[in-house]
């Protein structure tokens, strides 16, 4: 065993998930950069030179970090979290089926749950498995895909948000109120379109995400003609607290679950010594 496969890796041991494709944390860079520099086009040239009101700025700058925030955070937590891998230790449920109990994974060599996927790319079975994505380098799956969606939804009401701000720039500008280099038009014009561009990315994203929770049924089982049909649970399995609105939704911070084993599939099989 290496030392960057104990620290970094997908490996039962390793310490921080992490995909061991590193070619794949290209998108997530680019993602993080391309955020980063529009907070930075909004707070420097956009912001400071249009909207004159302190009161009005201070606002605007706080939605601003608040979403950038809480998208950045998103992101990284959906991909270094362990988005649900079964351990070697599993076993089945003493409620399950004759057929349950008979699923096996020749590539983890381990019980593989009903409801898991195994991943050629992580090399791990993951529960509940929707889909691999290459702009988190990483799968989702139960324990991650709450913050797949909070990262969709505030990279959404963050396009939202540039788009408006560059209108009223272009706006100013047109209106010969300030006077502005061609180099602040253009860049002005770049986040206009990109806002545009990952507006309806991120947003078909999110509506198979979102269809993905209301029933309950990944993407994967739909390739593989299953459907359960379970708003609550899909709420519950996903966003945990119970299938119950509360703040912690909103926020990247871990769901809680009432009955892991229940959701996972499987229980943990421990050895006496």
């Amino acid at each position: 065993m290496s030392s960057c496969d104990y620290y970094c890796g997908t490996r039962e041991y390793s310490r921080c998930w992490l995909n061991p494709d590193f070619g794949g944390l290209f998108p997530f860079e680019l993602g993080e950069m391309i955020l980063a520099y529009t907070v930075y086009f909004l707070s420097k040239r956009v912001v400071p030179v249009v909207f004159q009101e302190p009161l009005v700025r201070c606002l605007l700058y706080f939605t601003i970090f608040f979403v950038y925030t809480m998208a950045v955070v998103s992101h990284f937590r959906c991909c270094f979290s362990d988005p649900g891998a079964v351990p070697s230790s599993a076993t089945f449920l003493p409620t399950a089926t004759e057929e349950e109990r008979m699923l096996y994974c020749t590539k983890c060599c381990a019980y593989k749950p009903p409801r898991a996927h195994h991943c050629s790319q992580c090399n791990r079975c993951i529960v509940r498995m929707d889909h691999h994505c290459p702009w988190v380098n990483n799968c989702i799956g139960y324990r991650n895909m709450k913050f797949f969606v909070l990262f969709l939804v505030y990279v959404v009401i963050m396009c939202f948000l540039t788009f408006a701000l560059d209108c009223c720039k272009m706006y100013d500008t047109y209106l010969h109120i300030t006077n502005e280099s061609t180099s602040v038009i253009v860049g002005t014009m770049i986040t206009m379109s990109m806002s545009c561009m990952f507006v309806g990315f991120a947003g078909s994203m999110l509506k198979d995400a979102l269809a993905t929770i209301r029933s309950d049924t990944t993407a994967i089982d739909k390739l593989k003609g299953d459907s359960f049909s379970d708003k609550e649970n899909g709420l519950n399995v996903y966003f945990g607290e119970g299938g119950k609105l509360t703040w912690r939704w909103f926020v990247p911070v871990m769901p809680r679950f009432d009955d892991v084993e229940a959701i996972c599939g499987y229980c943990v099989q421990y050895c006496n010594v």
